[in-house]
């Protein structure tokens, strides 16, 4: 357990203190678009349902922010150690595959916590956002735990052959998700078909159930069902994935 914070530290301080690009991307970006959205792009909204859209706009902004860390930048992350040799260094030590990744959730899910902290903190002094305490908390405990697929999906990512491939993967399942799932902009302005594929994604689940509990409504169990599913099925792929990596491996051996 000691050699897991250990590592845990390190990942930290290599990760995210020394890596200016994630602050960029990861916060800022989010946070532009949010003030974006709620000041730019609020033509037509009601003044009687402005205050509730600027807050589920602040909840989409953060479930953005936690697709880019889970998918770019654990990605990009996980491919560099591959290319540094680092993974080779994790083998050839007592850690195991297992605590790496392990350690890389215990970086990366965390960040989610900062994420809606600087949210709403722009929120509460730009648009004047209110909820309760209770909520807020809320918002901060379920936003990591349910953002596990959208890092489980980063890793699988990370594990394509050469960077240009992985970039370009990062690229289009971040665009789609952030599209087709009502973060840029309502799923209703979306044909429905592609409504249909938009609720499916993890991001839209996230969306709703975050999005339930900030309003207050009730969450709906099949959201929770659907990240369930979404969990095991990436889970699986990554061991399948694992496996042929190492029959690979001892092949070229």
């Amino acid at each position: 357990m000691k050699n897991f914070f250990y590592q845990v530290n390190v990942n930290y301080k290599r990760i995210v203190w020394r890596n200016k690009r994630f602050f960029f991307f990861s916060l800022a970006l989010p946070v532009i678009f949010y003030l974006l959205f709620t000041k730019v792009m609020n033509v037509g909204v009601p003044a009687n349902v402005m205050k509730e859209w600027q807050l589920n706009e602040l909840v989409q902004m953060a479930i953005y922010s936690s697709l880019i860390s889970s998918v770019i930048v654990v990605s990009n992350t996980l491919l560099e150690d591959r290319e540094h040799h680092f993974t080779l260094f994790v083998r050839l030590t007592n850690n195991s595959y297992t605590r790496y990744y392990a350690g890389m959730l215990a970086v990366f899910l965390p960040l989610t916590i900062l994420a809606v902290v600087v949210l709403g903190l722009v929120g509460i002094l730009v648009n004047g956002v209110s909820a309760s305490t209770v909520l807020w908390l809320s918002f901060i405990i379920l936003l990591p735990l349910l953002s596990i697929p959208l890092v489980l999906m980063g890793m699988l990512i990370s594990l394509a052959s050469a960077a240009n491939l992985v970039n370009l993967l990062n690229q289009i399942t971040m665009f789609f998700m952030a599209i087709v799932s009502g973060l840029w902009w309502p799923i209703d302005m979306l044909p429905s078909w592609l409504q249909t594929i938009g609720k499916i994604l993890p991001t839209y689940q996230i969306s709703t159930i975050i999005t339930e509990v900030m309003n207050k409504k009730a969450v709906e169990l099949g959201n929770f069902i659907g990240l369930l599913l979404w969990t095991i099925f990436l889970f699986g792929a990554l061991l399948v994935a694992f496996k042929f990596i190492r029959r690979r491996e001892m092949q070229v051996i």
